[in-house]
């Protein structure tokens, strides 16, 4: 395996699902706990606007007056998002270099396939380093997506 050739696409994760800006916070964070996610893309008429983490929307859970506030008022609108084709160090560079914990993955028509995140380089890692573990790191997400 050359490691020069390798991309993110192998080892995005499919974005399983989007959020709309006008969503409440608590809505938000309970898709997230459903989808086993830490990230959800928020789009508005096709176009994604931003992205929301887990950490965004924490200060925000469950308060009285929590149901004011929406995805809007708490995602990031700075989105970085890269094509399925690029290698990971790159990846993982901007990764470190912005302090993001995920990038927007777009096919060729800048459509959203899949958020690659701190979890899949770190997946990437246990592959490479121990290729058995991470047979089995990806045989158990598939299970776990049926």
């Amino acid at each position: 395996m050359n490691l020069n050739e390798l991309t993110i696409e192998e080892f995005t994760s499919p974005a399983p699902m989007i959020v709309h800006p006008g969503t409440g916070v608590d809505e938000a964070f309970s898709l997230m706990q459903r989808a086993n996610v830490r990230h959800l893309p928020v789009e508005l008429e096709g176009e994604v606007v931003g992205i929301v983490s887990d950490r965004d929307l924490r200060p925000f859970l469950h308060r009285n007056w929590s149901i004011c506030i929406t995805v809007t008022d708490v995602m990031q609108r700075s989105v970085l998002s890269v094509p399925e084709t690029l290698p990971l160090g790159d990846a993982a560079f901007l990764m470190s270099k912005n302090k993001v914990g995920s990038l927007l993955v777009v096919d060729d028509n800048g459509k959203l396939s899949g958020i690659f995140t701190t979890t899949d380089a770190l997946n990437v890692l246990v592959e490479l380093m121990l290729p058995e573990a991470g047979r089995e790191l990806r045989e158990r997400f598939l299970e776990e997506q049926l």
